[in-house]
């Protein structure tokens, strides 16, 4: 990035110009090289993402030194006015797995409770992420009963899917000309450092290691 960035700098005298997109986690690294743009090369980029795993957390020093700790490149604190996020209501990963640093538009409002989206991800209310996440990765039920990783599964597929948000968002009734949706647009707010709303504890690994422990013959 950062060849590429002093390249296309702000300041040059062509019209090159840079916008960083990205999908899912792509979307969570498209909105850190917008923040460390900013933060080292003091440049603006636009940045556009869809079903975005958002960056105002997992930049942080969340989990002890030496984890996840960006700090010295990035400002996850802050608003940033010129980054947007699309996400479907029901999406198990962009919509569940970190807050967007800018303007976070939902769609699939229209006909939510009819969908096929609604359908199976309202199936898997309830489940703690990391035992669903766990389970359908070593494909063994040992929690988890009945159908529940295939409803898993499918949730992923009609809220997150690529093809699934290209399908939404090419409907007028969906995304409006200004670039915003049914669902409305919000704006993050900006959380200081050791602000509660970011993580501190991670369950997850006790999940993986409770699951293969049990399915260990």
């Amino acid at each position: 990035v950062r060849v590429n960035v002093m390249g296309l700098s702000t300041q040059s005298t062509t019209n090159n110009r840079l916008l960083f997109s990205g999908y899912s986690q792509g979307g969570g690294r498209a909105q850190l090289a917008r923040m460390y743009t900013e933060k080292v090369h003091l440049e603006k980029w636009p940045t556009i993402t869809f079903g975005g795993v958002g960056a105002a957390c997992f930049p942080r020093d969340l989990r002890g030194p030496g984890r996840t700790n960006l700090l010295n490149d990035v400002d996850p604190t802050k608003f940033y006015e010129d980054v947007i996020d699309y996400e479907h209501y029901l999406d198990p990963w962009g919509a569940s797995l970190g807050q967007d640093i800018g303007t976070t538009c939902k769609y699939g409002k229209i006909g939510l409770l009819q969908s096929r989206a609604y359908k199976y991800c309202s199936a898997i209310w309830g489940y703690p992420a990391a035992v669903l996440v766990a389970e359908t990765e070593i494909g063994k039920t040992i929690i988890l009963e009945g159908k529940v990783q295939d409803n898993f599964r499918l949730c992923r597929h009609f809220a997150h899917g690529l093809t699934s948000i290209v399908r939404n968002l090419m409907s007028d009734d969906e995304l409006n000309e200004d670039g915003t949706t049914s669902g409305g647009c919000t704006n993050y707010e900006g959380w200081p450092l050791g602000d509660t709303r970011c993580p501190v504890t991670d369950d997850s690994v006790f999940y993986w290691i409770l699951a293969v422990a049990i399915s260990v013959p």
